[in-house]
């Protein structure tokens, strides 16, 4: 068979990455030490075999061909097998095979890699459908991992994996979190544009998956990166966007830093800054007012109105908490505008969400508070820490002078 290769060895590329190994192991769903390649003959034996399988392929290789370049041999190779992998009669293990071949060659390069990358991404993703959208993503993670992290080739497939995941809905199927990403943008030394261009690129194609919070962390670290790239067109949509999948998001109840960003604040003209505003400050009849003033501006946003009023409620109950050691039934009820026999389970969520700790008097119809959540978090936050702590120091300070004036009387011996 033309693939001649052995698994988990290949020494004169060194040991892969932690990073590569993990992400290796979930593309392929299984262990890997490393990964299949050449090491029993040249380069050039390994091309004409290559050739030699394509003409039995019905595809027209000249093989007598002499004194041709390698990187031109090499592109030619890539571009004729384009017809292999556009054949849907392939079983998927030769295409595997293929692919394994031609990285292994890749490796020999000298020049023009880049370009070259680009064709052998080219051939993987040629003849694609919904039907083999899985595996053929699979092959462009499993040619990333041929590259260490640092490596600037990686970069090349990871955006062709990202805008593979765009046109076909797969962002589901990408291993990637933001941190490791961020990770291997450094190593790349990408500059603010670029940086952004590809956190752009993952944010489309995050949008077919169900994770939120994925979604909404790119975001918020996309329009964090630089306030000489907020004058782009679509920012304000993306912080709009930002928004409004916070605001949906059922396990997210602080906003401040939302309100933070440049981006964000260059809409406070917009009645979406002054909701999230709402959120991030106010309590809930302020909520209840801005909705009674235009009804369908939620809906419009694709905002549920009964989701938001509950998310308010839990806000309004965080704002009474703080500061406050005993809360009377009567306020809460009037407050979060529900009945005494509701309070109980808007404190239950409250601590299932670990935003409280509380526990309820029933017989004095009190909530007694230990400690709860802040909503904002600025000086006057951290001014009260300091307080706490100057506090307790002035506390330790006391008892460590009682044990220096303590007086210990030996027992009398009997």
């Amino acid at each position: 068979h033309v693939v001649r290769y052995i698994q988990r060895a290949r020494p004169e590329r060194g040991t892969l990455c932690k990073e590569q190994v993990e992400r290796a192991a979930l593309i392929m769903d299984a262990p890997i030490t490393a990964f299949t390649a050449f090491i029993d003959i040249g380069e050039e034996d390994q091309m004409t075999e290559l050739e030699q399988y394509l003409n039995a392929k019905g595809i027209s290789v000249n093989i007598d061909e002499e004194d041709i370049e390698f990187e031109v041999r090499f592109r030619r190779i890539v571009e004729k097998s384009c017809a292999i992998f556009e054949n849907q009669a392939i079983q998927l293990s030769e295409l595997e095979g293929l692919l394994y071949c031609i990285a292994s060659l890749f490796h020999m390069l000298q020049e023009n890699t880049a370009s070259l990358l680009e064709a052998v991404c080219i051939m993987i993703t040629t003849g694609t459908n919904q039907d083999n959208a899985r595996h053929r993503l699979k092959m462009l993670g499993l040619l990333f991992c041929q590259f260490e992290s640092k490596d600037p080739m990686s970069l090349i497939v990871l955006k062709h994996e990202f805008q593979f995941a765009i046109d076909y809905n797969a962002g589901h199927l990408l291993n990637i979190n933001l941190t490791t990403l961020k990770k291997w943008m450094r190593c790349w030394k990408l500059s603010v544009d670029d940086s952004r261009q590809l956190l752009k690129q993952f944010w489309e194609a995050s949008k077919s998956t169900s994770n939120k919070s994925l979604r909404i962390d790119i975001l918020k670290e996309l329009l964090s990166l630089s306030s000489s790239s907020l004058t782009e067109e679509g920012t304000d949509d993306l912080a709009t966007e930002l928004i409004v999948l916070v605001l949906a998001d059922s396990n997210r109840y602080v906003f401040n830093s939302i309100l933070q960003l440049e981006s964000v604040k260059n809409l406070q003209s917009q009645k979406i800054y002054k909701l999230l505003q709402i959120f991030v400050e106010e309590k809930l009849p302020s909520f209840i007012k801005f909705c009674e003033t235009d009804k369908e501006y939620l809906e419009s946003l694709g905002l549920d109105y009964s989701v938001c009023e509950h998310k308010m409620q839990i806000l309004t109950l965080l704002s009474l908490a703080v500061g406050s050691s005993e809360i009377p039934f009567s306020l809460l009820s009037s407050e979060l505008g529900v009945g005494v026999s509701e309070i109980e389970q808007l404190v239950i969520d409250a601590v299932r969400l670990q935003l409280l700790s509380a526990r309820i008097d029933h017989v004095n119809q009190k909530l007694l508070v230990t400690s709860c959540v802040h909503r904002t978090f600025g000086p006057e936050q951290w001014k009260h820490i300091y307080n706490r702590l100057s506090s307790w120091k002035q506390s330790i300070s006391a008892l460590q002078s009682n044990i220096k004036t303590l007086q210990i009387t030996p027992l009398s011996s009997q």
